[in-house]
């Protein structure tokens, strides 16, 4: 488990999740995803939560990635 509570399973059962709405959706059919409804018009926002959720998968699923990345640090600045 990483420092966020979000293991390797959760974020392959959310990728799944984006994969079925991204399939029904291409399909023409409406589809919920966490109590929301996305349609046609929300492909965009499907893809984008496939590819953070394939980003996930691929960091818990790798036993050398620490699971920790820092971002936006300004030497001096504290």
């Amino acid at each position: 488990m990483s420092v966020t509570g979000i293991t390797l399973e959760m974020c392959q059962e959310k990728l799944k999740m984006y994969l079925k709405a991204e399939e029904k959706v291409l399909l023409g059919q409406a589809y919920n995803i966490d109590g929301k409804e996305v349609t046609r018009a929300d492909l965009g926002r499907i893809q984008s939560g496939i590819k953070l959720w394939e980003e996930r998968c691929r960091k818990h699923g790798n036993p050398d990635d620490v699971g920790m990345t820092i971002e936006n640090v300004r030497p001096g600045r504290h």
